[in-house]
């Protein structure tokens, strides 16, 4: 009990650990405060602190949003409670990443878990450790998009492309036609010039803390294997989580007369170009560049 107040004064939740011990001594709850990390606020009050420590630390529901990366998935479960900030990033070196591989084969000799943090709503308990958090999330994708891809020979490449198009295209309803855009351009030997894989890079892989994305001439010059205007192909790993639309998306790219594209940033729509000068005119009547 003297512990327990004593840390409650610490942080600053109470203001005196002998009114703390004596209401708790009145209400009956001096034995039966249950371990666990729990997550407080300040504006509590003295009875509800007590009433919470009573009743056990409560599971938490975190909505991971299609397209968040591993570090701004990182970012949200320290922000809510569940883990200390950095905890996932730092579990990929740690040697339980190779017991995580050999449960989920599809990890493979991957180097990172970007586009298997399967876009969902988790519910996870205050402390939780970074291993039962990412066993959670990739039995999920195991559970709904491997079966997706399971027919697919080369399916760590939808993955990737999926990636692109849930930071590229802001409409589901655009997706498909973009797939089928950035398709003809590998085939045809092009660079995807995709802008969202120069953000990543800017970002360093995480988009909610990042104070500017905006991107810079300077920044499509990053030498970066991610880069998609300074190498050709894909980059060599996904730049986000993709949902699941968009993987469908990505599994059926539909094919226009179309080669270039860009988003209106009053209405997020698409505008498809078939050649390099209209495409030059739409970013002149769009987007003012």
């Amino acid at each position: 009990m003297t512990d327990i107040s004593a840390r409650l004064k610490e942080v600053g939740l109470i203001r005196s650990t002998g009114l703390f011990k004596l209401y708790t001594f009145i209400v009956g709850a001096a034995h039966r405060f249950q371990p666990g990390i729990y997550q407080l606020e300040r504006n509590e009050g003295l009875f509800k602190i007590i009433r919470i420590l009573v009743v056990g630390p409560q599971p938490i529901d975190i909505v991971i949003p299609e397209g968040a990366t591993l570090r701004d998935i990182d970012f949200k479960l320290n922000e809510m409670g569940i883990m200390k900030e950095g905890e996932l990033v730092e579990f990929l070196a740690s040697s339980e990443m190779d017991a995580l591989k050999k449960e989920f084969w599809f990890i493979g000799d991957k180097k990172t878990l970007e586009g298997f943090l399967f876009p969902d709503t988790y519910r996870f308990m205050p402390g939780t450790d970074p291993s039962i958090a990412i066993k959670t999330i990739l039995s999920n994708f195991n559970k709904k998009v491997i079966p997706l891809l399971s027919k697919v020979k080369d399916w760590y490449s939808i993955v990737i492309l999926a990636s692109l198009l849930e930071k590229e295209v802001s409409l589901n309803s655009d997706r498909m036609l973009v797939a089928g855009i950035l398709q003809k351009r590998l085939a045809l030997g092009m660079p995807l010039q995709v802008d969202a894989t120069v953000t990543y890079i800017k970002c360093n892989g995480e988009y909610l803390s990042c104070e500017n994305r905006q991107l810079t001439k300077s920044d499509f010059n990053i030498d970066s294997n991610h880069n998609t205007y300074m190498y050709k192909g894909l980059p060599p790993s996904p730049i986000s989580n993709p949902g699941i639309d968009t993987i469908k998306a990505a599994l059926n790219p539909k094919k226009s007369v179309y080669l270039f594209y860009l988003s209106n940033p009053k209405n997020q729509r698409t505008i498809y170009s078939r050649t390099f000068d209209e495409h030059k005119n739409n970013k002149f009547k769009y987007l003012n560049i």
